[in-house]
């Protein structure tokens, strides 16, 4: 008996993290601004094994771009946009390997601020970078994140790669969006 009971508790000390559920939607019909791929272990792409990402703009005829909210980096967002605090706390994660000299931010807010675009529920997205740097001194890590780089598609691209397996299409859920975990994705 207490063999057994020691190996439930090594084991539950040697356990991974337990992964955030999250709701699948279903396949290319689902792919909407909101919407979060989940790569599948068959996608051997290096920029994107082991990611979710959030797509953040989705039109059949012109493409979808979308950025990456499990890669979390240790660059202080300080160093990559000189005029933000440089007392903030903020890393800067991993959007994407498309433009990665070009910063972009997910944030909560009540009402739509200027120069930005709803993303899901109360989340929004920004690409202006004296808005990212006020926020980033006056946001909790859990209200706001910044990416360098994003993930991009061609017309007819993102849905021939859910076709062939590559990626699970989850619900939109602004908590998965800006969790302070990023492994538990």
């Amino acid at each position: 008996c207490a063999v057994a009971l020691f190996a439930v508790a090594m084991s539950a000390m040697t356990r991974e993290p337990a992964l955030r559920p999250m709701q699948f939607a279903g396949g290319r019909e689902n792919l909407a601004v909101g919407a979060l791929l989940v790569s599948k272990p068959e996608l051997q792409d290096p920029n994107f094994v082991h990611t979710v990402v959030v797509l953040v703009q989705y039109n059949e005829e012109k493409g979808a771009f979308g950025l990456i909210v499990n890669r979390r980096t240790e660059a202080p967002l300080a160093k990559v946009l000189p005029h933000a605090k440089s007392g903030s706390t903020h890393l800067v994660y991993e959007g994407g390997p498309v433009q990665t000299d070009l910063l972009m931010a997910l944030f909560r807010s009540q009402t739509k601020p200027e120069d930005s675009q709803a993303v899901t529920g109360n989340v929004y997205e920004t690409a202006n970078s004296e808005a990212i740097a006020k926020m980033a001194g006056a946001s909790e890590p859990q209200l706001f994140h910044a990416y360098a780089g994003y993930c991009g598609w061609g017309e007819g691209q993102l849905e021939n790669e859910v076709q062939a397996g590559a990626w699970m299409v989850m619900r939109p859920d602004a908590g998965v969006l800006l969790d302070d975990d990023p492994d538990s994705l």
